[in-house]
């Protein structure tokens, strides 16, 4: 991880740019972070950058990291400490080393451990340098004897003094400071009366009047060597050869220009940035920049957090970092520079630009035009006064190289250093134009913004036409048509095309209609005859017939466009209500093939400096002959360096910080184990941006808990609540500005332990436990529906003893006296009568029906205490059957026969009954196929027959009259508790199958 990250830092040091220097201090983004604020709790001095991207700061209070967004003060998790807590150096290296200087020592961090270099109580590291060749050089002073008070790092040891031969510091008292190492090896070293020069081993040294009386006091603090060959020497204290000098030929010279003398300067701290240019913190006057002989100053006044700058630093993304007594600063460079008065111009409501052959550009503002010309803005200080203190509202440089300014109601042609009004054939001014064009005819043609909007062609100096609606519709913007006429922008947001007479429109009006304010406020005619209009709906186009229009739903920001320009490249930028976008050729041609398409695009908001407005009267940009692009608005003029933005930002490095398990933090450099019932986690990361960290988003996804990435923008913080047991992996991945990703992200994993209740055994038991406790329950539950049934049964065997008593003790008792009344009664009648013949006849046939009847109670109480021989009940049913029919009626039994409940024998054997019953006489079957299984679940009795069977639908129809045989069955099975089943189609036979529960049917289970 940590190569990759040095990988990616390496290719942005490489990628980055400085500051550009052709822009003011004010041009630039300026941000502070001030100690009442909160921001820092004690004074910044000392600044560096480790390799992993951080931002570190020194104070009197300790050391303190920086990733753009948050200040984190740095704390050991091992419980190291530094050598003191007032961090007076820092310096980060390659190897992802950060070494730190203090009042009491020199220590290196890496990899989150502390190694103490030196520990010396009375001496103060007060500057850190890393040569080209690798060589680490530190400065001590204050308690150290200044002759080792120049040391180099050898093998993890301080070597003081540095092992130079030759090398002799017993010129000066004390205060080292200032340590330069030349190209050739040669050293300067500064001190406080002066300077030391080491070279080829022989030591000499340079007094400046100014420190003559310094002995003791800071001296010379800064040392400098410029690609022009300049060295810079900058000293504590101002006066004759004091401040900030040059060194030539062994003599101090100071850069003197208009308000400014630098030998006045009390300084602190001297830097060169990668473009060569000197950073100077003065202890009194703010912060200073010096570009050849250009100087600026940027001051409290200006917005810096104090005016005793303290040290300077620039990062790898070009920032300039400023540490003051009263905060930290932080100078970025815009992707859209702004120009306004604070850059000179006359006002910031600028309504038209031109860029011009010579290079310069004039910009029209509300108070004249203004020339910007090798980066310093002039004014126009001749021609009418109108041009010099009015409203520019057009400028325009024709085929011949005239200047036409417009201003106020008036238009004026500059060439060869005269101003000639444009004026109508009666000696009347122009009115007020806002835009102009030139035909292939050399016509200039003219638009006023006025109520009425006119359209009016020139030739030389004079307006020849006019033209007025219905001749041309309202419009706002002009363009010359290289195939002949002009383009017009209208006012309802169409194009039209006037030529020869002639008048073309081009309808948009079905683009975003719901949108009011439609005009078109730019054009561009490119040389294939595509024309473009940036309109308050979107970006409209017309090419060889055909309509295209680029607005939101293509990915516009937002919908209104105010201007547009191509770049040396062909990409096309706009200037848009919510700030600039760029498309790149080959999505323009793309949209172009497919427009209803997404375009990919590049967008500028404010924080990239894009504060763009409408401006007042001509909205065409315009390219300068750098490659530049320039668009006037009224909070100034915008400028783009497209060739500074060709080159993404390298993707940022992205870091795990920390992670807190209720409340208690952990290190992220093991896989940490939470233990068991951990309720809240909390995830830190970032990825270190100085420049635009607002613009970092961040995706993240725990492993083992989430399958899908969660997209959380800017958030830098993840949270997770009662996660279950077991191994995660957090992974989190970040993009730039840029839209560059780095995919591999950061990751750790880390384990949440089991209670005992979420272990596997404890799982495994609990389910054996339930399983065991179901089967239990189930268990109890058939048992107590059996002992139901049963007791039902029991019921039912008991209702047939009672039956079988009364039928014995009553009805049969009372036939039998009956009988015996008659026999009585018979015997006085005498032999022979007819009558007495009767009553033997009628007491024959009481005596068979009193037989039938002690059968039928001898039955009834004979199966209320047997167990029934179910088998042997069927073979003689079957047996019976078989007798009086051709049916091949077969009986199967299955299993070892068992002793039936009486009750149960007695319905199976009545619904087998009247199944084979209805077999025989209504199936007109073949063969009757009669199963009887005894299995330990259940009692199985099925009846098959091969007869011509019935429709199913019959089954749920009610019985007919006298026809409940089915019916019958069913209450038969329900009484018993069992499963009854009859199965039939037409022709294919029917089957009726009964299933009884073992702990029902069998009587052994009772």
């Amino acid at each position: 991880m940590r190569i990759l990250t040095f990988v990616l830092l390496a290719c942005a040091s490489r990628c980055a740019f400085a500051l550009d220097p052709a822009y003011l201090l004010s041009q630039y983004g300026h941000t502070s972070w001030r100690l009442q604020d909160g921001s820092l709790p004690a004074v910044p001095d000392p600044i560096a950058q480790s390799a992993d991207g951080y931002l570190w700061i020194g104070t009197t209070g300790g050391l303190y990291r920086f990733d753009g967004v948050r200040f984190t003060r740095w704390v050991s998790e091992f419980g190291e400490e530094l050598a003191a807590k007032n961090v007076t150096a820092l310096l980060g290296t390659p190897d992802g080393s950060l070494w730190i200087g203090s009042d009491s020592g020199l220590d290196r961090l890496r990899d989150g451990r502390l190694t103490r270099i030196s520990k010396e109580l009375d001496a103060t590291i007060v500057e850190l340098t890393l040569e080209p060749d690798g060589s680490i050089w530190a400065v001590r002073t204050y308690g150290a004897p200044f002759a080792t008070s120049l040391c180099r790092v050898h093998e993890d040891r301080l070597q003081c003094p540095a092992p130079l031969p030759g090398l002799e510091l017993t010129m000066s008292s004390c205060c080292a400071r200032g340590f330069l190492r030349e190209a050739d090896g040669s050293i300067w070293l500064g001190a406080d009366l002066g300077m030391i020069h080491w070279q080829a081993g022989k030591t000499s040294a340079i007094y400046p009047a100014a420190l003559s009386e310094s002995r003791g006091m800071a001296g010379v603090v800064g040392v400098a060597r410029t690609r022009r060959g300049d060295l810079w020497v900058a000293m504590a204290r101002d006066g004759r050869e004091g401040g900030l000098q040059r060194l030539v030929n062994g003599k101090f010279q100071p850069l003197v220009t208009t308000g400014f003398d630098s030998s006045a300067l009390s300084i602190f701290a001297l830097y060169k940035d990668r473009q060569d240019t000197l950073w100077v913190a003065t202890a009194d006057q703010g912060l200073l920049r010096i570009d050849g002989d250009r100087v600026e100053r940027f001051r409290a006044s200006d917005g810096l957090s104090a005016d005793n700058v303290l040290r300077l630093f620039e990062d790898r993304e070009g920032n300039v970092w400023v540490s003051t007594v009263r905060g930290l600063d932080r100078f970025r460079e815009f992707s859209v520079v702004p120009y306004s008065t604070r850059e000179g111009l006359s006002s910031d409501d600028t309504g038209s630009v031109m860029a011009r052959a010579d290079g310069s550009v004039w910009l029209g503002t509300s108070q004249g035009v203004n020339i910007l010309r090798d980066g310093r803005v002039s004014k126009l200080d001749r021609g009418p006064a109108v041009l010099r203190d009015h409203q520019i509202t057009s400028m325009f440089e024709d085929a011949s190289g005239r200047l036409w300014l417009g201003a106020a109601q008036s238009m004026f042609i500059f060439d060869r250093g005269t101003f000639t009004p444009v004026e109508d054939a009666e000696g009347r001014p122009s009115g007020l134009v806002a835009s102009i064009a030139q035909d292939t005819r050399r016509n200039v043609w003219m638009q006023l913004a006025a109520r009425e909007r006119k359209l009016m062609r020139v030739e030389g100096t004079r307006i020849v036409e006019q033209l007025r609606e219905p001749q041309v519709p309202p419009g706002r913007e002009v363009a010359a048509d290289p195939a002949g006429g002009i383009w017009i922008g209208t006012m309802s947001g169409d194009l039209a095309r006037y030529r020869d007479g002639q008048l073309e429109t081009i309808s948009f009006a079905d683009v975003n209609p719901d949108i009011t304010e439609r005009h078109v406020d730019d054009l561009i005619v490119l040389a294939d005859g595509t024309v473009m209009g940036a309109a308050g709906y979107g970006l409209i186009e017309t090419q060889r017939g055909q309509r295209r229009a680029l607005v939101r739903s293509n990915g516009l920001p937002c919908d209104r466009v105010w201007a547009m320009q191509f770049d040396r490249s062909e990409d096309l930028w706009l200037s848009l209500e919510c700030g600039f976008v760029r498309i790149t050729k080959g999505e323009l041609a793309a949209w172009r093939q497919e427009p209803s398409r997404r375009v990919a695009l590049r967008w500028f908001d404010a924080l990239d400096g894009a504060t763009p407005t409408r401006a007042p009267f001509m909205s065409e940009s315009a390219m300068s002959k750098d490659g530049r692009l320039w668009f006037p608005s009224l909070n100034g003029t915008h400028v783009i360096d497209p060739s500074r933005l060709k080159e993404p930002a390298a993707a940022p490095p992205v870091h795990i910080e920390a992670i807190v398990a209720d409340r208690k933090q952990y290190s992220v450099r093991s896989r940490p184990v939470f233990p068991a019932l951990t309720r809240d986690i909390e995830i830190d990361y970032t990825a270190p941006s100085l420049a635009l960290p607002q613009k970092l988003t961040f995706r993240y996804r725990l492993g083992g808990y989430e399958e899908h990435w969660q997209e959380v923008g800017t958030r830098r913080q993840a949270f997770y609540n009662d996660l279950a047991p077991g191994r995660y992996t957090f992974h989190v991945t970040a993009c730039n500005h840029d839209a560059v990703c780095n995919e591999q992200g950061a990751s750790f994993g880390f384990e949440v332990l089991p209670t005992f209740y979420q272990t596997a055994w404890f799982i495994v038991l609990a389910i054996l436990a339930s399983v065991l406790l179901l089967w239990a329950v189930l268990a109890i539950r058939v048992r107590q529906v059996a002992t139901r049934i049963r007791s039902r049964l029991e019921a039912s065997l008991e209702e047939r003893e009672r039956i079988a008593r009364e039928l014995h003790d009553t009805f049969l008792q009372s036939v039998q006296g009956l009988m015996l009344k008659f026999q009585g009664a018979m015997e006085k009648i005498p032999t022979g009568e007819p009558a007495r013949d009767l009553m033997e006849q009628a007491l024959d046939r009481a005596d068979v029906v009193l037989v039938e009847g002690r059968k039928r109670v001898t039955a009834l109480r004979h199966s209320t205490r047997a167990q029934r021989d179910f088998t042997a009940a069927i073979r003689q049913l079957v047996a019976h059957v078989s007798e009086d029919t051709v049916v091949d009626v077969r009986l199967t039994v299955e299993g070892q026969s068992r002793g039936l409940h009486p009750v149960v024998a007695e319905e199976a054997e009545r619904i087998l009954s009247e199944g084979l019953t209805n077999a025989l006489r209504h199936a007109n079957a073949h063969t009757i196929q009669i199963e009887i299984l005894y299995s330990r679940r259940e009692l199985t009795v099925r009846l098959v027959d091969d007869g011509r069977g019935f429709d199913e639908s019959v089954l749920q129809a009610a019985p007919a009259d006298g026809h409940w045989g089915l019916a019958g069955m069913r209450e038969r099975a329900r009484k018993i508790q069992a499963q009854f089943e009859i199965a039939s189609r037409p022709d294919a036979g029917t089957s009726i199958e009964l299933r009884v529960p073992a702990n029902i049917a069998y009587a052994s289970d009772r």
